[in-house]
């Protein structure tokens, strides 16, 4: 059997495409940041999966892979008319950070996974400047010609609003911050942990279709790992992540653990300074350089020892916000392993947790005033080809229920001073509540 593709026209910006389908059940959007960000080459658009699994409670995060990868099974790789697709097929979902701590003392509004088994695609390729739908053979040629006909991307926009109610508000206040760091440095000075990434939250209320908000911060704040998920009618996942988690392709492993951060400059000026700041930072390397360490400790549970690397070490790059220092570490899997492992032996990602792993979880859990939801979790696709990819959910949101939240925080070490450590968590999230305060916030 063979899929069948459908070329449709290329456009710079996919959102038009996406609109499409983005109310539809199961609607997904993995979204390079074009025309803006110029980094990413694939977007990756579905809806309406064909199956769906979510954890349940007292399943772990190891037992629901193995139900996801028979799932995935269930939809056989075949032959594909056009080279080059990161997708011919498969899953798409995400992973919560709750997935990876089944004893949190924090109650969960969303559920800590959800995969679906997606049997077609829109891919958007803007290297090649190619677009189309690919349909694995399972779908009934009937539907096929349907899904084709729905790409429009001139049709007429929504007329849904989205509105919020107030601004964001700290959960926290900085005393008790405070109290937490120094919670974090005294059992750093015990031994009890290396690095802890300490995170706050801020909630707003809204009414109407996340979607307008979605459109909103990828047009301020376009990121090449960002992605929409639709939960339900008025319910969404929003993420502007610039970080990649884990890559595999053909038994190639990659990942880009992001730590050190500095705000952009108000003047080109102001933002060398604080771009040369991070780059020459001895505190913000080490912090990176720990977590390149953790990480090599975990894929070492997955790929061949002598094929581990760091061909790129606390390299600075720039996004729309903010400077981070970028390490690469690449890898090959052993033949007895995939994808799936991957996520159960590195998940959640050692930069959004810190070292050691179990340990600094269980002080997260114990530290931070609620629970993380979505935000330090991963969103990916793994292909019925192999093919994979994935990113860590920062600067993300969650709507859900009329409550809008979204997170912001960082690496504590015994060198690290409250106050900075404060900012930094601000910074990293303030473009977004900014955007959507100036954009929806009823005055």
């Amino acid at each position: 059997m063979s899929s069948q593709y459908y070329p449709l026209p290329y456009v710079t910006d996919t959102s038009g495409y996406f609109a499409c389908i983005q109310a539809a059940p199961g609607a997904i959007w993995l979204d390079s940041g074009r025309p803006h960000c110029t980094s990413g080459r694939y977007d990756i658009c579905s809806a309406w999966p064909s199956r769906q699994l979510q954890l349940q409670p007292n399943e772990s995060t190891g037992e629901f892979l193995i139900r996801t990868r028979a799932m995935l099974h269930t939809l056989p790789a075949e032959a594909c008319p056009v080279a080059d697709l990161p997708f011919t097929g498969g899953l798409l979902g995400y992973l919560a950070y709750s997935a990876g701590v089944p004893k949190s003392r924090h109650a969960s509004q969303l559920v800590p996974a959800s995969i679906g088994l997606y049997p077609w695609a829109l891919i958007n390729d803007h290297q090649s400047q190619r677009t189309g739908l690919i349909c694995h053979s399972s779908v009934p040629a009937a539907r096929q010609q349907q899904l084709v006909a729905l790409f429009n991307p001139s049709a007429p926009k929504t007329t849904e609003t989205f509105t919020l109610s107030q601004p964001f508000q700290a959960q926290i206040q900085p005393d008790e911050y405070q109290a937490a760091i120094a919670r974090i440095q005294s059992l750093i000075e015990q031994g009890e942990c290396e690095q802890v990434n300490f995170a706050q939250s801020f909630n707003s209320y809204y009414q109407g279709d996340p979607w307008q908000a979605y459109l909103s911060l990828r047009a301020v704040c376009p990121t090449p790992y960002a992605s929409f998920i639709r939960l339900g009618a008025q319910d969404a996942v929003l993420s502007a992540s610039p970080e990649c988690f884990l890559q595999a392709q053909q038994q190639q492993v990659r990942t880009y653990p992001i730590k050190g951060t500095r705000p952009r400059g108000a003047t080109a000026l102001l933002d060398k300074q604080l771009a040369d700041e991070l780059r020459n930072s001895d505190k913000d390397q080490r912090e990176n350089l720990m977590i390149v360490e953790l990480m090599l400790q975990e894929l070492l549970q997955c790929c061949h020892p002598d094929t581990l690397h760091t061909p790129q070490l606390c390299q600075l790059e720039s996004f729309a916000n903010v400077h981070h220092l970028v390490s690469c570490i690449t890898g090959q899997l052993s033949q007895d392993k995939d994808a799936l492992d991957l996520l159960q032996h590195c998940f959640p990602a050692g930069s959004i947790s810190g070292t050691p792993k179990n340990s600094v979880i269980e002080v997260i859990d114990m530290l931070e005033a609620d629970s993380r939801e979505v935000y330090c979790g991963s969103v990916f696709y793994l292909s019925n080809h192999g093919q994979f990819d994935s990113s860590v959910t920062i600067r993300t949101l969650l709507a859900q229920d009329g409550l809008l939240r979204c997170w912001g925080g960082g690496g504590i070490t015994q060198g690290s001073d409250w106050q900075a450590e404060y900012q930094e968590s601000i910074d990293k999230v303030s473009v977004l509540m900014r955007c959507l305060e100036e954009a929806h916030l009823v005055r």
